[in-house]
């Protein structure tokens, strides 16, 4: 059976993992290139790698 740890730990990931979701969707309202995504991300206090958020992208 799995800790409590490992079980907050997982949830907090999918709860990261479905707010930067969120949060791409919200900013793509017109077209944008990745780099200035991020950048805007950033500015909006969204730490976000370009690492996630390429795969992203793909996804959306």
């Amino acid at each position: 059976m799995e800790s409590i740890k490992n079980i907050l730990e997982n949830l907090f990931g999918e709860l990261k993992r479905g707010s930067l979701v969120l949060s791409v969707l919200l900013k793509t309202n017109k077209p944008i290139y990745g780099y200035s995504l991020v950048q805007t991300l950033q500015e909006s206090g969204i730490k976000i790698d370009k690492n996630t958020l390429y795969p992203l992208i793909i996804i959306l």
